[in-house]
């Protein structure tokens, strides 16, 4: 099929600063250091402006970048918030940007979780992402500098990271005589790339079932593809029906007291997007409860999470097992099954969303208009897309087992579909998972050792705190 933008280098785009003889996939830099409070989570390390500013993002919005503003730390100032990093605007780029009447709602940042605050503002600024061909100029941005998430308590928490965009499906926004890049178009058109495209597997930053992170530009690691890859026309931000929700056990004896394989979905399958900007599994309330009567779970409905106890057996032989929670997305006859594994599911709160860190299931109840799987389930996602095509792909991920590396696959402009490779997934998680028998010998030979024994407490010790009496921003002043 012809290309939709065939004269790439027909677009008002500077190739001076960047190599044009490379034109192969470009892979990102990853921050050393996780975010949260209630990872912790993977993310890119990019570099902002002239002064090179160093900010950790979490890959995958779509359209413009989201940034958080060093004028935003002083908003709630005994919080801290800005270990990721933040952007101090350019005031001679502010002043050119005056013109720019589009402002992105609240919600924008975050599709998954309840945003209030002004509209978003619109920005520019060169980013390096650590390619060889160098510096990408006039990248659209939006500002984080007055939205703040709202719990269903009521209580007021600041944004902690921004959202690096993958990408669109124009190469540029525009305002009157102002051009803004998009990030893989702009690459691909100056031949640094060979499509305007990514392929992206966040990983987990879990203890002790850690995976590393992977983005492309132009191109994927074939080896975050496992099993059947799902395509879909479109962008990788649109709606799919979610089919099925299971609990199941895919290697070694059942650590639950009833059969596994049911359906946890009420009624017809439910319509849902993907977004790494939102960190939770946002699904109604009747889907999570369903859930939480499964499992060793308690709810705390300040936040509308789920925290786990840590004092019940169930729990530990839990987060041992080879149990999943098996998503089927797709239409009828053109499916495929994502597994999250329980470990990637125990995540932790903390402050200042709890008085300490606490560990939680990512099932989140509050009110959002489009039911939302975030960064949670994206821990063991693979998904990519081609922005020329317009197609977008989607399959599992590898566990924490990942193989050396391989070469890397490009996506050409006319590509449709992507091969994955013939690993086994759970091969990949092989040496994680304990078999029960094995587990229960270890707690008869360890039988003075005891788990900390609260309704929400790590297995390090941190306590719980009550999120209705509040530790979060109970001002309105943003509106």
């Amino acid at each position: 099929m012809p290309s939709k933008y065939p004269f790439r280098s027909a677009l008002v785009l500077s190739a001076a600063s960047l190599t044009l003889a490379d034109h192969e996939p470009q892979a990102i830099r990853w921050a050393t250091t996780p975010v949260g409070p209630d990872g912790p989570w993977n993310a890119v390390e990019v570099r902002v402006g002239s002064g090179e500013q160093r900010m950790a993002l979490v890959p995958g919005g779509d359209w413009q970048t989201s940034v958080v503003t060093s004028d935003y730390c002083s908003f709630n100032a005994s919080v801290s918030h800005c270990s990721a990093g933040t952007y101090s605007k350019d005031e001679a780029i502010e002043n050119d940007l005056n013109g720019i009447r589009f402002e992105p709602r609240p919600n924008s940042l975050e599709e998954g979780v309840q945003i209030e605050g002004r509209n978003s503002r619109m920005f520019m600024d060169e980013f390096d992402l650590g390619f060889d061909g160098g510096v990408i100029p006039n990248v659209s941005m939006t500002l984080t500098e007055s939205q703040f998430r709202v719990y269903p308590n009521g209580d007021w928490y600041p944004m902690f990271t921004g959202c690096l965009s993958l990408g669109a499906i124009d190469p540029q926004q525009h305002y009157d005589d102002i051009y803004t890049n998009i990030i893989p178009w702009y690459l691909a058109a100056n031949q640094t790339i060979p499509s305007s495209s990514f392929g992206l597997h966040i990983g987990s930053a879990v203890g002790g079932t850690e995976v590393s992170g992977s983005l492309m530009f132009g191109g994927y690691d074939p080896d975050r593809v496992l099993g059947h890859v799902l395509g879909f026309d479109g962008v990788f931000t649109g709606r799919i029906p979610l089919r099925r929700l299971r609990i199941e056990v895919v290697q070694g004896a059942s650590p639950f007291d009833f059969d596994t394989g049911e359906d946890l979905l009420e009624g017809d399958p439910l319509v849902v997007r993907l977004d790494a900007c939102s960190p939770y599994l946002s699904l109604p309330m009747a889907t999570c409860e369903n859930l939480a009567s499964r499992l060793p779970l308690n709810y705390d409905t300040g936040l509308g999470l789920y925290l786990w106890d840590t004092s019940d057996q169930t729990y530990r032989n839990i987060m041992h097992s080879g149990s999943v929670l098996a998503f089927t997305l797709g239409e009828r006859g053109s499916e495929v099954t994502i597994n999250v594994p329980f470990q990637h599911l125990n995540l932790t709160l903390e402050p200042p969303l709890v008085d300490a860190p606490v560990s939680y299931f990512p099932c989140y109840t509050g009110d959002v208009a489009v039911p939302v799987l975030g960064r949670a389930f994206l821990q063991d996602a693979f998904v990519g897309g081609n922005l020329e095509s317009e197609r977008w792909w989607l399959a599992q991920a590898p566990g924490p087992l990942l193989p050396d590396a391989s070469e890397i696959s490009s996506i050409e402009w006319y590509d449709l579909g992507i091969e994955g490779s013939g690993i086994d997934w759970a091969a990949t998680w092989s040496e994680v998972w304990t078999a029960l028998d094995e587990l229960n010998q270890e707690l008869q030979d360890d039988g003075n050792r005891t788990t900390p024994s609260s309704n929400g407490t790590t297995l390090g010790g941190g306590q719980t705190s009550n999120s209705e009496d509040g530790n979060g921003m109970t001002t309105g002043d943003c509106n």
